[in-house]
């Protein structure tokens, strides 16, 4: 790839994140993606410096915690039967992850941490269990429901291991 085409994928990554900091994703309700980035872009562009400094510290301490957990499979599909398989990174997957990684406390990423076999056993299980999340994360991903489906079980299984003694 080009390194034009992946630095304005990058941005994409992170405007996707920015985006849905900016607005709950309980709160999508747009029918198409590229006009819910261009909306998020003008809110950004009327933000204040210490605005922007709260989103780039979220940004940080969500990339943080994905590389801490995941290592090299963060924001990728995994796969039970082939756990060696390469995934690219998975834009729907970004969202999900990084926005849910953000919004935690530092104790709780700490504590997702310690557990993160756990979680990346659940998360893998999770992805060869559930046909609505695959569907979620793989094709036409930016439609309401998928959006609010795949952000909700990103959480809900974080709270699960959370909740998971020691």
């Amino acid at each position: 790839m080009d390194w034009r085409k992946k630095r304005m994928v990058d941005r994409e990554f992170v405007l996707r994140f920015l985006a849905f900091n900016i607005t709950n994703y309980e709160n999508y309700n747009s029918k198409s993606l590229d006009v819910f980035l261009n909306d998020a872009m003008v809110e950004i562009n009327k933000m204040s410096e210490e605005d922007l400094a709260v989103l780039e510290s979220k940004f940080i301490k969500a990339m943080s915690a994905a590389r801490a957990i995941f290592d090299k499979s963060a924001f990728r599909k995994r796969d039970k039967e082939d756990l060696e398989k390469k995934y690219s990174i998975n834009k729907a997957l970004f969202e999900a992850w990084s926005v849910s990684l953000g919004n935690l406390t530092e104790e709780q990423i700490n504590s997702s941490i310690e557990k993160k076999e756990v979680l990346s056993d659940r998360f893998i299980d999770l992805m060869a269990e559930d046909d609505d999340f695959q569907a979620a994360i793989s094709h036409g991903t930016s439609t309401v429901g998928k959006v609010k489906y795949r952000f909700k079980i990103v959480e809900n299984l974080i709270e699960d291991v959370l909740s998971l003694p020691g």
